[in-house]
């Protein structure tokens, strides 16, 4: 949400942006709630539930890293050590790897 609100304070006149926000608004009442709410702030970090079709269910910490003025970001999902998160995150790292056979 916060990327977003500054994205718009970026690119003010940018009709891609302005229609992706109502296509959001019209589309999710916890959206169109959080937007009216104004609330701009830099998204550092946050517990998260990954849904993976294979592994199920993830509880992860999410860290963003943020290269300044570049508006880059890199997302790190880590889970818990030791524990079925741990498990079920690896379970998904090796499920989403496909190594085709080799004639």
């Amino acid at each position: 949400m916060s990327d977003l609100r500054r994205a718009t304070g970026r690119f003010p006149g940018s009709g891609r942006l302005a229609g992706l926000i109502q296509e959001l608004t019209t589309g999710s009442q916890r959206f169109a709630t959080l937007w009216a709410g104004g609330a701009v702030d830099a998204h550092r970090e946050d517990h998260k539930i990954v849904h993976h079709p294979a592994a199920g269910p993830i509880a992860v910490d999410c860290d963003i890293l943020t290269d300044g003025d570049a508006e880059r970001k890199i997302v790190v999902l880590t889970a818990a050590p030791d524990t079925e998160d741990e498990t079920r995150f690896q379970l998904a790292v090796v499920s989403g790897v496909h190594h085709p056979a080799r004639d």
